[in-house]
């Protein structure tokens, strides 16, 4: 695919708009099937055209930075794509104000690359812009503020402001609750999670099969999303002392994880090692 795609770039005028797109078309598709080192360098050739023709403050150029900044986060190259989508929000502030959605998404896609970091504080910071934003653009009931809730949920979650976490995750549900989509299934997957680590064991199970019984619908049973859902709900039975449903849980996403993750994978290896520490611990109780 790559020679062709390269192939295909020798049919456009050197320096031209066409080819400027070309290759920007060409970024995306490289990281649909997950070669992340090449569609940097492709998005980054496409940068440099960008800012050649438009010059470097245009939307066009915000543009391609946030997508070389979600390249660089699959390669787990958080700082060089945290930089690129500063550069990307401040074009879009300087070009479009404070208060609109591109802005409102870079700051959402601000915090959760902070949160990846570890640096929770400033994930919540730049989240809370975001939502500030999407509540003037679109009102509390969009999908938007739904899902920023989410991310500011997973923010808090993630600085153990647990009880936080759950308020924004239930802001979340009230508003997705009639799409009965993946968002949905997310959402009571983060608040079986955040159950889960506030010790209310009966609610992360009942979040958690909610979830489940969405992602099987809509996802299909061998989706990694699937596999998460089943590891969370081992966690939770395991540490209800119920070990037979534990294994069967954690059995069910070791048999997903190989295939869709690989082997080596850290998912697939924690799924294995709870499973056979489950198992053991199962056989030894004689029940």
């Amino acid at each position: 695919m790559l020679g062709l795609l390269r192939k295909l770039e020798t049919t456009f005028e050197p320096g031209s708009d066409e080819l400027a797109d070309f290759v920007f078309k060409h970024g995306v598709i490289l990281d649909r099937v997950g070669d992340y080192e090449e569609s940097i360098a492709t998005y980054t050739r496409a940068l440099a055209m960008v800012v050649e023709r438009e010059g470097p403050c245009s939307l066009s150029v915000a543009a391609t930075l946030q997508n070389l900044s979600i390249a660089y986060l699959q390669k787990m190259d958080t700082d060089k794509a945290l930089t690129c989508l500063h550069k990307a929000l401040t074009i879009e502030v300087e070009t479009l104000g404070h208060i609109s959605e591109s802005v409102g998404n870079s700051y959402n896609n601000l915090g959760d690359m902070y949160r990846m970091k570890g640096d929770s504080d400033t994930a919540i910071v730049n989240v809370q812009k975001a939502l500030e934003i999407f509540l003037q653009v679109f009102g509390p009931g969009h999908s938007s503020v739904a899902n920023t809730y989410v991310t500011l949920g997973s923010a808090f979650l993630s600085d153990t402001q647990i009880d936080k976490a759950i308020e924004y995750y239930h802001k979340a549900l009230k508003i997705q609750v009639r799409s009965l989509g993946p968002d949905l299934a997310t959402t009571y997957n983060n608040l079986g999670t955040a159950y889960l680590a506030n010790g209310a064991f009966d609610k992360a199970i009942e979040y958690l099969n909610k979830s489940l019984g969405i992602y099987l619908r809509v996802l299909g049973p061998t989706h990694p999303n699937v596999a998460t859902t089943h590891h969370a709900l081992g966690c939770a039975f395991q540490t209800q002392g119920e070990l037979g449903a534990a294994v069967d849980a954690f059995r069910t996403a070791r048999s997903i994880r190989p295939a869709v993750l690989g082997t080596a994978h850290p998912d697939t290896c924690a799924s294995q090692q709870r499973l056979a520490a489950t198992a053991s611990a199962l056989a030894f109780s004689g029940a």
